[in-house]
């Protein structure tokens, strides 16, 4: 704290105040006396009209440019006491008693609570006026007497610092003004530009270094010139009009003058003054070059944005469109030209907003931006007019070197196909899932229908009435209609590596026709089936062709269903001259425009509404024809409908392609010997139903449910056949066969295996891998009679038992599969 020495006054008692100490701070203000002398005169005028021993003047006002001071009048002089330079009046007069700026006494009761070695120790009573006007506070006063009993004059007290607040208002006011001024001229001086101030007479009264130089004037030259008469005589008239005419409100365009030097300037209107104006001067050669210095740049920017592989989109600190390049508009639908005539990005958004389906997303980081100081934000946005798209948005404030906002920048990036891609993926993951479920359910499925189905063929060969006849017929004709559903089920769903073999394109479609032919039913869709006879095999993927079936089945469904909502569907199948095959799928919905015909087997191009088509179903259609050497190319008339023609080139099958003939029939005709035979099943009624069969043909059949028992009694006893199921709890088939591999057991040559999960690659993996015989359940009655005959059947004694079997392996995996498959 800085302060200055006090005065000590003398004072006898109370005095009334004399008349011209009222007036006489205001008048010593108006005087320009400095402040020190204006806070001793007003702590003088205090002591003598408040009649007191001592009076204090405390100025604490750093915030208005006061400084802090403090002045000190006592009734002995004396220089100012060190105990009252460190006293802080705010630790006694605080809160509401210093906001109200009404006097405030204290008694010698109330002193009491002070520090007993302070300033006020000896005082008796005390008058503290706080120094305010208005809302602004500048200090505290004080009056002190140490004598008992002594009353003062509060109202003429008030009064006097009441008097000193309004001159040490005025005096702030004063030292900001000087300070204000202080800093435009330092601001103008030290301004890059040539800037000159002119009175209404054209006279220079201010020229900044930079104008000095110019001009070639000197700061002491005195009076200054008209500006006019700095310039040549051909141009002097020129600035003289143009002056004129600048002191009018609208802004003139520059003036070009040149100057007796030589330099041709330009002069520009920056503000209108009191007395005059503001005018900047500047070389127009400089002004030139920076001009096309910045069309340069701009031209650049333009052509760096424009190719840039998204929509730029640049504004101002206003919310003004400064840029926009031409993929912006193209995104948005907008016409360079259109986008040129909008300014304002409030003007944008109310434009464009309805495109997307949450209009307000839009302006959302925008307007956020203008609440706050705004970060970069990522997000996404979805148009549904006038086409279904996704834009991926980034957008961040524009900052200059120093961290300071200039505008606002968003990019934008058409991510509509990235995000079909993503979305086909997890369909396709889906579809992968789906398919691990079928063949579990589809397993489970065939254990029931095995039993359900061998129970109904004995019922068949027990001599039944006519009515109980017919009823197991129907059992057993359903029961063998789901195991032609699970079996196709199973067929799809199956994860099966590209392979060429022998296929039956009829038998294809009517396979993929049982898939769908109760949802086609429900929809109301008639399906015309006409397959030509005689159809040649050829060499081909049956689970793609199956797929190319599938996807025009389904397209034609979905064209339907958006059509009228029921209708018809037409399969044919011919042979075509040249050694091909055709397949044509035809069906009566609303049909392909012609224009966009030519793209219908674009990926993920599609004309059905989201959520029906995905856009890869006829994409996939052509590859896979395309792989296999074929055509495909669809036909739309005028009157609607649309006809997809498969063509396929008839490949020759060779040896180890063909399908192997099927066993002959005759083997039961050889007698064999009742055998002993284990039977390994988890299942109760198909372990059952093996059991009744086989007994049933006189042999001496054990059931077991659990493998481990099953290796138990193998090793106590002999048996002359094992038939075990292939998944199975705890040991399933495999790990059993490998168990008796490794025992050496003379059995691991004698074992049938049954699974419900032939199409499985790990199935086919193992039985195809040791050569095993396995029959697909639900096998009939007659199909398990025929696998353990031969099995049981005598050999030459020259053949091993291992040798017996492969010889006498009519189910052998790859046969048994093609063999099933075609049932």
């Amino acid at each position: 704290m800085r302060m200055r020495r006090g005065t000590w006054f003398d004072s006898a008692g109370q005095a009334t105040p004399a008349p011209e100490r009222y007036g006489a701070v205001a008048l010593a203000a108006a005087a320009g006396a400095p402040l020190g002398h204006l806070l001793e005169l007003a702590a003088s005028n205090l002591l003598q009209t408040g009649g007191g021993d001592r009076a204090v003047v405390w100025i604490i006002s750093s915030d208005m440019e006061l400084g802090k001071e403090v002045r000190f009048a006592g009734s002995v002089p004396s220089p100012l006491p060190e105990d009252w330079q460190l006293f802080d009046p705010a630790s006694v007069v605080h809160g509401p008693q210093a906001e109200t700026g009404e006097p405030w006494e204290m008694d010698r009761m109330a002193l009491s609570a002070l520090p007993p070695n302070g300033p006020l120790s000896d005082v008796e009573s005390v008058v503290w006026i706080p120094l305010r006007v208005r809302s602004m506070s500048f200090g505290m006063a004080m009056v002190a007497a140490t004598r008992a009993g002594f009353a003062f004059a509060i109202e003429p007290l008030k009064r006097l610092a009441a008097e000193l607040s309004v001159a040490l208002a005025e005096e702030c006011g004063r030292r900001q003004a000087d300070l204000a001024r202080a800093e435009t001229l330092m601001l103008f001086e030290s301004a890059g530009e040539a800037l000159v101030i002119v009175d209404d007479q054209g006279s220079i009264k201010q020229a900044n270094r930079r104008a000095r130089d110019v001009l070639r004037l000197t700061a002491q030259r005195t009076p200054q010139p008209l500006l006019e008469e700095l310039f040549a005589d051909s141009g002097r008239d020129g600035v003289t009009r143009w002056l004129e005419a600048a002191r009018s409100a609208p802004a003139p365009g520059p003036a070009e003058g040149m100057l007796e030097t030589g330099f041709v300037l330009l002069l520009q209107r920056r503000a209108i003054l009191g007395d005059g104006l503001l005018i900047c001067l500047e070389d127009r050669q400089v002004s030139q070059r920076a001009e096309e210095r910045w069309k340069q740049v701009e031209a650049e920017l333009r052509s760096v944005l424009d190719s840039v592989d998204g929509g730029i989109l640049l504004l101002d600190l206003t919310g003004r469109i400064r840029f926009a390049n031409a993929r912006f508009a193209q995104f948005f639908g907008l016409s360079s030209p259109r986008l040129s005539q909008i300014a304002a990005f409030e003007d944008l958004a109310r434009l464009v907003e309805s495109r997307f389906s949450h209009p307000g997303a839009f302006a959302g980081p925008r307007r956020a931006s203008a609440e706050k100081a705004g970060e970069a934000v990522q997000d996404e946005l979805e148009m549904v007019r006038p086409g279904h798209k996704v834009l991926e948005r980034f957008s961040r404030p524009v900052l200059d070197p120093e961290g300071r906002r200039l505008g606002w920048l968003e990019h934008y990036r058409d991510i509509t196909s990235q995000r079909q891609l993503q979305s086909k993926l997890v369909q396709t993951e889906k579809m992968a899932a789906v398919g691990q479920l079928v063949s579990g359910i589809a397993h489970e499925l065939n254990n029931p229908l095995t039993a359900i189905m061998g129970y109904a063929q004995l019922l068949l060969g027990h001599g039944l009435r006519p009515a109980q006849l017919s009823e197991a017929k129907k059992i057993f004709q359903e029961a063998e209609r789901a195991r032609r559903i699970v079996k196709n089920l199973l067929f799809f769903a199956r994860e099966a590596k590209p392979e060429r073999t022998r296929v039956d394109l009829n038998e294809i479609v009517e396979r993929t026709l049982a898939l769908r032919s109760y949802e086609l039913k429900i929809e109301n869709i008639v399906v015309e089936c006409s397959l030509a006879d005689s159809l040649p095999p050829t060499l081909a993927d049956p689970y793609q062709l199956q797929q190319v079936v599938l996807n025009l089945l389904v397209n034609a469904e979905q064209a339907i269903l958006q059509g009228r909502g029921h209708g018809r569907i037409a399969i044919h199948t011919r042979r075509l001259t040249g050694d091909r095959l055709a397949l044509e799928v035809a069906d009566d919905g609303p049909g392909i425009p012609r224009e966009i015909a030519s793209r219908v087997f674009d990926p993920f191009f599609t004309t059905k509404p989201p959520g029906v088509g995905t856009g890869l179903g006829l994409s996939i259609v052509y590859g896979i024809v395309k792989e296999h050497a074929g055509e495909v190319y669809v036909e739309s008339p005028r009157g609607g409908g649309a006809k997809f023609i498969v063509e396929l080139p008839i490949v020759a099958v060779s040896a180890k392609n063909a399908a192997p003939k099927a066993p002959e029939s005759d083997s039961l005709r050889h007698e064999v010997h009742a055998g002993r035979i284990l039977v390994v099943e988890d299942e109760p009624a198909v372990a059952q139903l093996i059991v009744d069969v086989l007994r049933g043909e006189g042999h001496h059949v054990d059931s077991v449910l659990d493998s481990q028992e099953a290796l138990a009694r193998l090793s106590r006893g002999r048996y002359d056949l094992v038939l075990s199921d292939l998944r199975m709890p705890r040991l399933d088939g495999r790990a059993f066969y490998e168990a008796l591999v490794n025992a050496g057991s003379p059995m691991r040559d004698r074992i049938i295996f049954t699974t419900g999960d032939t199409l499985a690659p790990s199935t086919l993996e193992f039985v195809e891998k040791y050569g095993l015989p396995f029959l697909a359940k639900p096998f009939l009655v007659e199909e398990l009679k025929l696998a353990v005959h031969r099995m049981l059947e005598p050999h030459p004694a020259a053949a091993s038992a291992g040798a017996d079997a492969h010889r006498a392996r009519p189910e052998n995996s790859a046969r048994n599969k093609r063999r099933q498959e075609g049932r």
